[in-house]
């Protein structure tokens, strides 16, 4: 147990903590919850030795071990003079739950990670003493909780994490331009959202990413509707009127794909909230730019997301006597007990973009039937408001979940759900959960949360965003350790890469000397030296990805240095950067009923049917002791063609690390025994295009490795992502 006496008017903390634990046995814990819940006095806990209320308590170190499905609790008392709400931020690793005066606030059984900023709590104080309880549950491994005052995200931090999440998508993005999430199902669809989210955070439109990104959407049109949504938003953001023709027609596929009931499917198969609020958005931003949406279908619209309400209170304890119960939204019904945060708030701000874009020409009937649902749905979500998970739903679709609230956030241009901050309370919790390389969450990459996060931080449903002035085109760059007596080392993301250097409090150099190296057991490499103002230099990389770079220079006749930055370099737009999003439907092989035999595969999943599936994330990789690499493509139906292409196993810049690939192949056509030999591009992020003198009827296709870069034949897993035949 914990104890504390806390003067909250003159700000004083006196007293200490205790603590209990661990405890594993359910009749004890059950013991023990009963009586915080009953105000009974508490004994048997041991002082704890922290000097102050707030900060980080490693539960484990306090009650001697890691007890796997163990819990450990925590009290203190809280004085006050007067009645006043005292706002906190919680994290815990794994489980949390809060008491106060013995009612329950907040049960989260979880398993996760230490996040500062995950619970964002109201306590509401009585005038006098307060008890507050805390209980950590431990699934396995650390165990922690931290207990700090509410403050306001910190707009530095927020656009520090803006920048380092969009230059991650950039440096993420495949070579045809696509990001490789879900291409199959929905080829458009996680594409879409990223141009759509890099556009929003600033990213210039006719930055390499972008148009990347708009040659792979626009080579096909969406089949889906989520893709449609998503194309809509993007195309919108960027209103360029020679994409205008493409909106309409999306539109009105969109349209046309809309249920009798006014709700949205896949299409195909059942109609959903989250569908229909996809849909939602892209009809919204198709109409900000003059398309015509007719009313019936916001009005139909309307009626729809009505059928996905539920009537359900959605705290953990009972419902206060007389306390009516308020509407929370299903993904559709009978899906879940009761309603969700992602699905409430899907409804709650397709409702009100439905009600805008009417301006009040519907029906009486439904118009007080939409207040009403808006209205409890708004409450529902106060009441259950969090910031930590999906509440209804557990942690599934968490960082979805945040974007669903800022879109509530920014339609209803509201600040506050009740008493919680929505904004502060996510972008202090974003913060925490990026990770360092810029993507969410922090334990493994994910596209669609990354996507997710950006938005919400950039809070790209408003019509601009209130997080700093800056996009991620200036003052993005990265910088070395501060660390003293050394060099800071600034590199300013661009192409050319622009760095300079600052040198210690009143030291003095002539010129500064800067470095770089792929990384590993790679040597340096002395790229320039500058004695210009700041020292700084100017220097395109030769290969796209990672980079290694250092400063170094003579101050007093001693060698100082940076410590070691690490750069990915994205460059311009190449010559055939925008030429590559619509191979895919040009390439003869997937049709022509091929099979393959490959000398080796590194694994299952590396196997040679990945040299045609039509994805540039997927790869064919040897063993790396292969010492003759090759494989033999064989087509059941012959392909007439006129150029060959080769894609490198990776080619995302983010890929790019120097590691070995093919340098040079020997390609054998059909019978015969002399070989085309052609060098392979040793640029990553472009394709290697030859081109035949004349169309050539192709049954059989035999490549072989001859040459390799960074590597050495049978010493390296080499690959690549995707051989192509074109007309």
């Amino acid at each position: 147990m914990l104890s504390v006496t806390l003067l909250l008017c003159a700000q004083q903390f006196v007293g200490g903590w205790t603590y209990s634990g661990p405890h594993t046995d359910a009749a004890e814990i059950a013991a023990i919850e009963k009586a915080i819940a009953e105000g009974i006095a508490t004994e048997g806990f041991t002082p704890h030795n922290a000097e102050g209320f707030w900060g980080t308590f490693n539960v484990a170190q306090d009650v001697g071990k890691e007890a796997a499905q163990a819990l450990a609790f925590y009290q203190h008392k809280i004085v006050t003079e007067k009645d006043v709400v005292l706002h906190v931020r919680m994290g815990s690793d794994d489980g949390i739950k809060v008491w106060l005066n013995g009612e329950l606030l907040l049960s989260h059984s979880i398993d996760r990670g230490l996040n500062p900023s995950e619970e964002h709590i109201a306590l509401p104080l009585i005038s006098g003493e307060n008890q507050l309880s805390i209980g950590i549950l431990n699934t396995g491994g650390a165990w922690s909780f931290s207990i700090n005052r509410e403050t306001s995200a910190n707009p530095i931090e927020v656009d520090r994490a803006i920048r380092k999440g969009a230059n991650w998508l950039i440096q993420n993005q495949l070579v045809d331009g696509s990001w490789g999430y879900h291409n199959s199902a929905y080829r458009n669809g996680a594409t879409s959202l990223a141009v759509y989210t890099l556009l929003s955070c600033g990213v210039s439109p006719q930055s390499a990413a972008i148009q990347k990104g708009l040659s792979y959407i626009s080579a096909t049109y969406p089949e889906k509707t989520y893709s449609a949504g998503s194309q809509l938003m993007a195309l919108a953001e960027l209103n360029d009127s020679r994409y205008y023709e493409q909106m309409e027609i999306i539109a009105s596929d969109l349209i046309s794909w809309q249920e009798r009931n006014g709700m949205w499917a896949y299409p195909g198969g059942h109609w959903d909230l989250s569908c229909t609020q996809f849909a939602i958005l892209g009809l919204r931003a198709a109409a900000g730019i003059g398309i015509h949406v007719p009313d019936k279908v916001w009005r139909d619209a309307i009626e729809g997301i009505l059928l996905c309400a539920t009537q359900f209170n959605g705290k953990s304890r009972p419902t206060i006597t007389g306390q009516p119960a308020i509407t929370g939204f299903k993904y559709y019904p009978n899906y879940t007990p009761g309603g969700t945060l992602s699905m409430t708030a899907a409804a709650v701000a397709s409702l009100e973009i439905c009600r805008q874009q009417l301006g009040g020409k519907y029906p009486q009937k439904i118009r007080k039937n939409v207040q009403r649902a808006a209205n409890e749905g708004m409450a529902w979500m106060t009441q259950n408001f969090t910031v930590a998970q999906n509440f209804g739903y557990g942690s599934s679709h968490h960082y979805y979940t945040l974007y669903g609230i800022e879109r509530v956030g920014a339609v209803h241009d509201i600040t506050h759900f009740g008493e919680h901050d929505w904004y502060n309370n996510g972008a202090g919790f974003l913060v925490n959960a990026q990770h360092n390389d810029g993507y969410w969450p922090s334990d493994i990459a994910s596209l669609p949360d990354t996507l997710y996060s950006l938005l919400f931080l950039k809070r790209a449903t408003a019509s601009a965003a209130i997080t700093g002035e800056n996009d991620v085109s200036t003052g993005n760059e990265v910088v070395s350790e501060d660390v003293e007596g050394r060099l800071r080392l600034h590199v300013n993301n661009g192409d050319p890469a622009v760095m300079w250097t600052s040198l210690p409090a009143g030291a003095k150099s002539d010129s500064v000397s800067y470095f770089i190296k792929r990384g590993g057991n790679s040597l340096w490499q002395k790229i320039g030296t500058s004695s210009a103002t700041k020292f700084a230099l100017s220097h395109r990389l030769d290969e796209p990805g990672k980079w290694l770079v250092k400063a170094e220079c003579t101050i007093g006749g001693e060698m100082v240095n940076s410590t070691d930055v690490t750069y990915f370099f994205v460059p311009n737009l190449g010559p055939n950067d925008t030429g590559y999003g619509d191979d895919a439907f040009e390439n003869l092989i997937p049709v022509c009923r091929p099979s393959y035999e490959v000398s080796s595969s590194s694994a299952d999943y590396f196997n040679g049917n990945k040299l045609f599936d039509g994805h540039h994330w997927t790869r064919w990789l040897t063993k790396g002791n292969d010492k003759n690499p090759e494989f033999t493509i064989s087509l059941r139906r012959t392909a007439k063609a006129t150029r060959l292409l080769f894609s490198h196993a990776y080619n995302a810049p983010a890929n790019c690390t120097g590691a070995a690939r093919p340098g040079e192949v020997a390609v054998y056509i059909n019978k015969e025994e002399v070989p085309l030999i052609i060098p392979i591009n040793p640029d990553q992020t472009q394709k290697t295009i030859y081109t035949f003198s004349n169309p050539v009827r192709i049954k059989k296709l035999r490549v072989v490795v001859t040459k390799v870069i960074d590597g050495t034949l049978g010493a390296s897993s080499i690959g690549f992502s995707e051989v192509e035949l074109q007309r």
